[in-house]
């Protein structure tokens, strides 16, 4: 890989902020469409709430995208990257109990496992098996790392107090910088310094960690900086500037307009807890169906609108009564799973899980996130343009099949129905005869994957011969980001203080 990924980002007090992304990759090949792929950039990033002054070319052999991306928390923002996820880009700000902004990678200060207690002979004893494992990983790791040079700058609206793992620029300013193939020089040494790799060993960080730790300036970046709740830019102002911008940049050119971020989660109230105090996974002792002591919080709100889907729910923000970050490392654990709509698509809950142990939790300070929804306007009633229905028949529409249709006995006939749609936007599908009579069908289950959906029909009565499918299908389907909240509430919800 030869890849440049530099973040240069701009903060205010609040967490808020726009950072300029500029990726510099090979050359993607004659097909490559630019267009296509800042669209894709737009639709599938996270957490941002206005672009501005994209642009995407090839020359001289390299592939260069620029944008501007303006973001209400820094917590939440992923960038697509052609399906790259660099954790080291990954961010957080908060305010510390003084006042100042504190920005650290994502993943915070890791909790150190114990170091070896093996004599010096012991460890020398087992200097190749320690080799061999880092040759498995090494092809990956020059494929993957290499290449890759990540450079994250900040701008922030106090004078810088701390700077760990950046070089401080200026009183405002500092940036932090990795190159891959210097952790490339170090694995070269590994494979033959001795000396190496009794360090290593003796490091409590595990594989390609504990060379990083070999790295100047490498590790967990952290920023404290004073200025609490001021300002660098005016962020409502610009992003609205940079909105109207990018509609008529969007509407020339074909882009993707990305998620809309909407008016929050109301009502937000938990539910429901569940407390585990005790459990062990190594015993398998595992009460409430929890490996581990935990609390356990459904959260329950109103959408602004009715929603055709739930698809992702995230935790941005979680913070014990005393104010302490409980927000879990990877970005797999802060995924809020198997979220769920009411029936009527007016509501959300989902279940937030607290690794804590419960009986030092009093409350939460805060627990935020964001939930990202499907919305339709106005739906359209579509003939799916069968000639016959007939198992195998193809229609004109969707890529309507009928994958079977056969007489379950003299009243009944079952019908599989193959489209090439997402299954949340087919609202009703009906049987309909020749003089317009609408055929008694009920659905008796369904299969999706992605834009594919195989619906389950059992058809009351007998077959005409002339009728027609048609599919109720909503139009118009926008993606929404509904941020939620809950701040200074017990363990059942109820307010502190």
């Amino acid at each position: 890989m030869d890849l440049t990924l530099d973040h240069d980002f701009t903060l205010n007090g609040d967490g808020s902020g726009k950072v300029t992304v500029r990726w510099d990759g090979p050359d993607p090949g004659t097909d490559f469409d630019p267009r296509a792929f800042m669209s894709d950039e737009v639709a599938k990033a996270k957490g941002v709430d206005a672009w501005d002054s994209l642009s995407c070319a090839v020359g001289k052999g390299r592939l260069h995208f620029e944008a501007v991306a303006y973001f209400p928390d820094l917590a939440g923002v992923r960038f697509h990257c052609q399906g790259l996820h660099v954790g080291m880009l990954d961010y957080a700000a908060r305010r510390d109990e003084k006042g100042n902004l504190v920005i650290e990678s994502a993943s915070g200060e890791r909790e150190a496992p114990a170091g070896e207690t093996a004599s010096d002979d012991e460890l020398r004893a087992r200097i190749a098996e320690e080799r061999a494992k880092f040759a498995e990983a090494r092809g990956f790791l020059e494929a993957f790392i290499g290449g890759l040079t990540c450079v994250a700058t900040f701008h922030v609206p106090g004078r810088i107090l701390e700077a760990r793992n950046l070089k401080k620029l200026d009183d405002r300013s500092a940036q932090s910088r990795f190159q891959g193939d210097e952790l490339l020089k170090i694995l070269n040494r590994f494979m033959e310094d001795d000396e190496l790799v009794l360090r290593v060993m003796k490091n409590p960080q595990q594989g390609p960690e504990a060379l990083m730790g070999m790295m100047s300036g490498q590790g967990p970046a952290r920023i404290v900086a004073g200025g609490g709740e001021e300002a660098s830019f005016p962020y409502a102002e610009e992003v609205a500037a940079a909105r109207e911008r990018f509609e008529g940049m969007a509407a020339s050119l074909g882009l993707s307009r990305g998620p809309e971020r909407s008016k929050p989660l109301a009502n937000v109230r938990i539910v429901a807890s569940k407390v585990v105090r005790e459990a062990d996974s190594e015993r398998d002792f595992s009460p409430q169906n929890e490996s581990h002591p935990c609390v356990v919080l459904t959260v329950c709100g109103d959408l602004p609108g009715p929603a055709l889907k739930l698809e992702e729910a995230v935790l941005e923000a979680l913070a014990d009564a005393e104010g302490k970050n409980l927000l879990p490392e990877s970005d797999w654990d802060r995924r809020i799973h198997f979220p769920k709509l009411t029936k009527d698509g007016n509501g959300a809950y989902f279940d937030v899980t607290v690794k804590a142990d419960p009986s030092a939790l009093e409350g939460f300070r805060e627990i935020r996130g964001l939930l990202t929804v499907l919305v339709a306007g106005e739906a359209q009633d579509v003939d799916l343009g069968f000639g016959a229905l007939e198992s195998g028949a193809e229609g004109k529409e969707f890529g309507a099949r009928i994958e079977r249709l056969e007489p379950q006995d003299e009243e009944r006939t079952a019908l599989d129905l193959k489209l090439l749609i997402a299954h949340e936007r087919v609202q009703n599908m009906a049987l309909v005869a020749g003089k317009g009579k609408e055929i008694a069908m009920s659905q008796q289950g369904y299969s999706a994957c992605n834009d594919e959906v195989t619906f389950n029909y059992v058809i009351e009565g007998k077959l005409p011969k002339k009728a027609r499918l048609v599919a109720r299908v909503a139009k118009d389907v926008r993606t929404y980001y509904v941020p939620f909240g809950a701040e200074n509430v017990d363990l059942l919800g109820r307010p502190r203080g």
